[in-house]
């Protein structure tokens, strides 16, 4: 070992570099935008649990506004808003900093997880060290508006890692494959695409025993597989008892066979590893590449890195050696059973899905980044063994240009992570609450808490999901569709509308709705805040 080596190596640079991580890692969480449309889901869904409401969204009736109706959510599991309810419970604090508190939870653990997996791989310290702390300052796709990510890619890892202690032990005790299953079926609970991922690993198990012929083994697999279709079979029926369906795929216009958007396919393997949204501007500001064509750059790499990623996987299935009672096969076993499930199931789901939904752009599940979340922390599992032993796959010139790309991807990664936590929090001033991206949100939220110390009903409506839910934090019902006002809003007792829209929503506004008594209360980062009287009693009617 040389002396960087032997420096990489010591307990208390482990220790620091483990330290820096997290700190770094919970630093970019707090400089990106944080309450988008699925957050502002689980965090309304959390408070209407904990108000005896169930999993919920406080909306109100078509046929009389003044009239409370709690609409069962089904797009996203409940795992995420019930983790929020422990937390919000224990700290005593607002629904807001209790999401910011869960997640730091949530990435700490993760990283401490990454940690402890490559020490389970058996690669020296001194490379985990590095690439413990080269995770804290990667641009994860699962960072900003998509809390539930974090969670669900945390319990499906830490599920695999008990495995791995479940067959290093020695005796096999099988609380740890208890322990593994719970934490694998509790990732669906999060996320549906885990319904059917939270069983490969213990499937991978299973025909690991059978091929070694240790029953020992091959009992705990099953053992494990009920306990998964348990949880996630109660998980089911709670979804179907409160909402009327058991999961939720995105509808689209129409069902048929797509081949052409599996070229939608994300660039993942470099995404994995690089903040590709920072290169595209940098690369197109200094030279004459566009954005667009930069992608197709990287889709293009990714293309062929899938396909020399497809024949390692070929040839590590067809070498003879592959099922010995041995951790380290069972792990490169399960590694490619689970890359292989994720790129079928979101490729399948691609080919059979219109690409054409009804409320946005084109879009497809394979082109969805964080999606491919437990495949970015194998292929950096992968890279990391890559660099350790490239003559496996890799030629002498090979082995030499990937070694100097890793060290270059490492420095620039860290370096400009660093740098831009430096600015966004020490200079700009621009993290957690402050962040300028945010402010629509608390803005609609402070003037939603003035208007209901004045009106006893306050109904917040926007096309923009989020605000009218974070403002029923505050005990506003929310409507989600501006179209509501081609008509009279019909309403029994009087309230108080607030309509929040951005320059785009606001010129396509019917024009009935400036004939109510409505008037412009304020003008914000490009959102126009209005407030309109409705004094109840009235017919829904349509206005002259």
């Amino acid at each position: 070992m040389n002396r960087i080596q032997i420096f990489l190596s010591y307990r208390l640079t482990g220790i620091l570099f483990t330290l820096i991580s997290i700190l770094a890692i919970n630093s970019l969480q707090q400089v990106v935008e944080n309450f988008g449309w699925d957050n502002s889901f689980s965090i309304v869904g959390a408070k209407n649990i904990s108000e005896g409401q169930g999993y919920s969204v406080k909306t109100v009736s078509p046929e009389d506004f003044s009239k409370v109706i709690y609409e069962p959510i089904n797009k996203w599991p409940p795992g995420y808003s019930w983790l929020l309810i422990s937390v919000h419970a224990v700290t005593a604090t607002d629904w807001i900093h209790a999401a910011y508190l869960l997640n730091a939870i949530g990435l700490t653990l993760l990283v401490l997880v990454f940690r402890r997996m490559l020490f389970q791989l058996f690669y020296p310290s001194w490379i985990v060290n590095t690439g413990v702390l080269y995770f804290g300052f990667i641009f994860h796709y699962f960072f900003g508006i998509y809390f539930s990510d974090i969670f669900s890619l945390l319990f499906f890892m830490a599920g695999c890692s008990f495995l791995l202690g479940f067959l290093q032990s020695g005796k096999n005790p099988f609380y740890l494959v208890l322990i593994s299953s719970v934490l694998l079926s509790f990732s669906a609970y999060l996320k549906y695409l885990y319904f059917g991922l939270a069983f490969v690993p213990l499937l991978v198990l299973l025909w690991f025993g059978y091929k070694i012929r240790i029953k020992k083994i091959q009992w705990a697999a099953i053992k494990g597989l009920g306990i998964i279709v348990f949880f996630i079979g109660f998980l089911i029926l709670y979804q179907y008892s409160h909402s009327g369906k058991s999961m939720y795929i995105k509808p689209s216009v129409g069902m048929g066979f797509y081949p052409e958007q599996l070229f939608l396919l994300t660039p993942i393997i470099p995404g994995s590893f690089l903040n590709l949204n920072f290169l595209n501007v940098q690369i197109s500001e200094h030279a004459r590449i566009t954005y667009e064509n930069l992608n197709t750059i990287w889709s293009i790499i990714n293309f062929g890195c899938s396909v020399w990623l497809l024949y390692v996987c070929w040839f590590v299935i067809r070498r003879k050696n592959l099922f010995q009672n041995d951790s380290i096969r069972f792990y490169t076993l399960l590694s490619i059973s689970v890359t292989l499930y994720i790129f079928i199931f979101l490729g399948s789901l691609s080919l059979f899905f219109n690409k054409y939904y009804a409320d946005m752009h084109p879009w497809v599940h394979i082109q969805e980044a964080r999606y491919f979340a437990p495949f970015c922390i194998l292929i950096l599992q992968f890279a990391i063994f890559l660099f350790l032993k490239p003559s496996v796959f890799l030629g002498k010139t090979g082995s030499l240009i990937f070694k100097l790309l890793i060290v270059l991807i490492i420095t620039e990664e860290i370096a400009h992570s660093s740098f831009f936590i430096c600015k966004q929090i020490f200079v700009k001033k621009e993290f957690g609450l402050r962040r300028v991206s945010e402010q629509y949100v608390l803005q609609s939220l402070w003037l939603t808490q003035l208007a209901l110390k004045k009106n006893g009903h306050v109904v917040v409506c926007s096309n923009d999901a989020e605000i009218p839910n974070m403002c029923s934090l505050t005990g506003s019902s929310a409507i989600f569709d501006l179209s509501v006002f081609r008509k009279s809003p019909p309403s029994s007792k009087p309230l108080l509308l607030i309509s929040i829209v951005n320059q785009t929503s606001k010129a396509s506004l019917d024009s009935n709705f400036f004939r109510m008594d409505t008037k412009l209360v304020c003008e914000q980062n490009g959102y126009f805040y209005y407030f309109t009287n409705v004094s109840g009693g009235k017919e829904n009617q349509t206005l002259p």
